[in-house]
């Protein structure tokens, strides 16, 4: 009987201290999430959210805003913003190649974002119309079903 008690206790305990060290895992990924897009580093802050998002329904409701707010609000806008202005930048010196121009890394990605969470900021949403005014074929890219 002894034993078995001493099994649940470290199976609960084990939990436990998993369940903290994910939070604190967390804690010290935030602020790198937060550094990356300060620094307006797509690459980074992609990165860093497909490391965080799964997180957010096992957070306390205080981390689970940052991450939300950082991967499903500002991550979105910082990839449109450079996309729109690699777009126009490229249609400008290239105007025949205007599908080409429009391949982004990572607009599809930010747009299926908007598309599961949409954004109450109404910039947000306009900085995504313009980006599908540009670039339809693209735009209707994330409106399939992601590949799996």
């Amino acid at each position: 009987m002894r034993t078995l008690i001493a099994a649940v206790l470290a199976c609960a305990c084990s939990k436990s201290s998993e369940a903290e060290m994910h939070r604190v895992f967390v804690e010290k990924e935030i602020p790198k999430l937060e550094a990356a897009l300060a620094a307006r580093n797509e690459v980074h802050v992609t990165t860093e959210c497909a490391l965080l998002e799964s997180s957010v329904t096992e957070m306390p409701p205080a981390l689970a805003q940052r991450i939300e707010s950082g991967c499903y609000v500002e991550a979105p806008r910082l990839i449109l913003e450079l996309a729109i202005a690699k777009v126009v930048e490229a249609n400008r010196k290239h105007p025949d190649m205007v599908d080409l121009n429009c391949m982004e890394l990572f607009v599809e990605g930010a747009l299926r974002t908007l598309a599961k969470h949409p954004p109450a900021d109404p910039a947000l949403q306009k900085l995504a119309d313009d980006y599908a005014k540009m670039c339809p074929a693209e735009a209707a890219k994330a409106r399939l079903p992601a590949s799996p």
